[in-house]
């Protein structure tokens, strides 16, 4: 524990980028509400270290959320396949079970063109300018196949699947 109340990840256990900040109570304004003197609290259970808040939200405006930490971005490599039907994403460096991929690809075809992402991801919004370009952006979820992997193939063309 930090004196600013943000938490100091080991160098043992440091992934690149990662650090977790103090204690943030966010309205659904996006105002901080966070009462004086909330701080993250590290407890051990069953051998793990757990970050732990005790937290008296009687007074908090309803909704709110609590922002522990800031969000990591690990670019792949974005890639123009000009006249191509896969694109290859290659795997971020450092990705990690658990970690939220974001996957956005564009192509010429519009409303006639489908993409087809690798086994795992879920297509989270599609759009379309008529028959010009399409556009997809999928999601997943990192799991221990992912973290081996070298690179994630999204295909493309006039056929689904």
């Amino acid at each position: 524990m930090r004196p600013d109340g943000s938490v100091l990840v080991s160098a043992g256990n440091l992934v690149a980028g990662f650090r977790v900040l103090p204690t943030a109570i966010l309205s659904a304004g996006g105002d901080d509400v966070t009462p004086a003197g909330t701080r993250w609290q590290l407890e051990r259970r069953s051998g793990s270290w757990w970050l732990a808040l005790d937290l008296d939200d009687r007074k908090l405006p309803l909704p709110y959320v609590i922002d522990p930490a800031t969000i990591t971005l690990r670019n792949g490599s974005p890639s123009n396949n000009a006249g191509a039907t896969t694109l290859v994403i290659t795997k971020p460096a450092g990705l990690a079970v658990d970690d939220q991929m974001i996957a956005q690809v564009t192509v010429r075809g519009g409303t006639g063109t489908f993409i087809c992402a690798p086994p795992g991801w879920t297509s989270v919004d599609r759009r379309t300018s008529t028959t010009t370009l399409a556009q997809e952006v999928f999601r997943k979820t990192a799991v221990a196949a992912d973290v081996a992997a070298a690179n994630f193939t999204f295909t493309f063309g006039t056929v689904a699947g």
